[in-house]
């Protein structure tokens, strides 16, 4: 994603190194059907499957699917199907629309997450909530009183806001000089060059059959 406002940038951090399979430390993970460490492998199953390009919209929107295999049931024992609708819907907006359907015979329980790895000239220099933040030290997670969030990258001047339209807890997170090293693929100083911005839905249940979409927007508004 190359927003005006980046300059022919990316918006999203990529190490160098993506075991892909395994858990990137980059991009635009999705977490589903558990977000964190709910259940195993951290931040879900989708992080870890392949997706299938199934069509596109126009030019700015296009449809990917994942879906429940034999592997998947020997850690999660549902069928399911994922679809990620992702759309240019602006010049510094990114929508992700996703659509969980329970394709068993049994309900189950499921919040979606993402954890974008926002790109930013130095870690050890972003706002929140109006305030610079301290040196990166880890995880902050709150409750969400509004359906949206924002970091400000104050080098660039760039405020980057995460929307959700059903939102229960929002987070950020940098693993900092300490937990770099415990992070798969990262280089010892890769964490001055990224912040995350987290958005998770509430769990719920599903019935078997049935289907819920939960729409993220992700934007970037000069500072």
């Amino acid at each position: 994603w190359r927003p005006r406002g980046f300059e022919g940038d990316e918006a999203f951090f990529l190490p160098e190194k993506r075991p892909w399979g395994r858990e990137v430390h980059g991009g635009l993970p999705i977490c589903w059907p558990w977000f964190g460490k709910a259940g195993t492998p951290k931040h879900g199953l989708v992080r870890y499957l392949r997706w299938e390009y199934l069509h596109h919209v126009g030019k700015d929107r296009v449809v990917l699917r994942t879906r429940s295999t034999e592997a998947t049931r020997k850690l999660w024992p549902h069928d399911f199907e994922l679809t990620a609708e992702i759309a240019l819907t602006g010049p510094n907006e990114l929508q992700l629309a996703l659509t969980e359907r329970n394709t068993g015979t049994d309900a189950f329980e499921s919040e979606c997450g993402i954890h974008p790895y926002f790109r930013v000239a130095d870690a050890e220099r972003i706002g929140f909530g109006g305030e610079a933040l301290p040196k990166p030290w880890g995880i902050r997670e709150w409750k969400a009183t509004s359906p949206k969030c924002a970091l400000v990258d104050l080098v660039k001047g760039r405020r980057l806001e995460v929307a959700c339209s059903d939102a229960a807890r929002f987070l950020i997170w940098n693993p900092g000089v300490e937990r770099t090293p415990l992070c798969e693929g990262l280089e010892a100083d890769d964490w001055k060059r990224f912040y995350c911005l987290e958005a998770v839905s509430p769990r719920r249940s599903l019935a078997p059959g049935g289907s819920r979409t939960v729409r993220f927007t992700l934007s970037l508004v000069n500072h």
